[in-house]
C-alpha cells in the first residue's frame, strides 16, 4: 500500500475560513471537504440544465437588484430621472424577462404629484405592495418557465 502525499496549496483567508467551517460541521477533513467540492463542481459542469437553471437565477437575481437599487432611488429622491431609471429598469423586466411591471411607473408618476409627505407616507405603503407583487411576479414566471421546460 502506498503511502499518501501531500502538497501544500495556497487559498484566501475567506476561502480557508469557508472550508474550516465546513470541517467542523461535516466532521471530515479539509482535503475531504476539497475533494466532495470537486466532484459536485465536476457533476454540475456534466448536467447543462442544472447549469442553465443556475444561470437564469443569476440573470433573475441581478434584475432584480437592479430594480431595488432604482426603486429604492426612486422612493428617496421621487424626481424626474430617478423615474427614468425606475422606467429603465421596467422595461428591462418586461423585454428580458417577460414581466409586466409598468404599475410602478404609473405610480411612480402619481407619487410625484403628491406634495405632502404624511399623503406620500400613506401611498408608500400601497406602493410598497405593488413593488413586492412584482418581486414575486419575477420569481413565479422564473420558476414556472423552469419547471414548464422539464
Amino acid at each position: 500500500m502506498s503511502k499518501k502525499r501531500w502538497k501544500m496549496i495556497r487559498v484566501p483567508i475567506e476561502t480557508y475560513e469557508k472550508i474550516s467551517a465546513l470541517k467542523e460541521k461535516r466532521g471530515k477533513p479539509i482535503w475531504y471537504i476539497i475533494q466532495e467540492a470537486m466532484s459536485f463542481f465536476e457533476a454540475f459542469q456534466r448536467k447543462p440544465d442544472v447549469r442553465t437553471s443556475v444561470d437564469t437565477l443569476d440573470k433573475v437575481a441581478w434584475y432584480l437588484t437592479k430594480l431595488a437599487l432604482a426603486y429604492g432611488a426612486f422612493i428617496r429622491e421621487p424626481n424626474g430621472e430617478t423615474l427614468s431609471q425606475l422606467s429603465a429598469r421596467v422595461n428591462e423586466l418586461k423585454t428580458r424577462l417577460g414581466v409586466d411591471a409598468e404599475l410602478l411607473v404609473r405610480m411612480g408618476e402619481h407619487y410625484m404629484k403628491i406634495r405632502s409627505e404624511e399623503e406620500r407616507k400613506k401611498f408608500r405603503i400601497t406602493y410598497n405592495m405593488v413593488y413586492k407583487q412584482v418581486v414575486k411576479d419575477v420569481i413565479l414566471t422564473t420558476l414556472f418557465e423552469a419547471v414548464s421546460k422539464k
